[in-house]
């Protein structure tokens, strides 16, 4: 994201791709630079979304 590589319209299709590929849901407030910054973050993000279980 810092790079300038994605815009707000290929961030939404990683999220979309994250969450079909991986069972997971995302949301809005989790698309930030910290956790979309590079494929390490975004593993992280994966990860962390696995090993918790949805809320609500």
């Amino acid at each position: 994201m810092t790079s300038g590589m994605l815009d707000s319209f290929a961030v939404l299709n990683v999220v979309t791709f994250l969450e079909d590929q991986f069972g997971v849901s995302i949301k809005p407030r989790e698309t930030v630079v910290k956790n979309l910054n590079t494929i390490s973050d975004i593993v992280r993000l994966v990860t962390s979304k696995k090993a918790s279980p949805a809320i609500g």
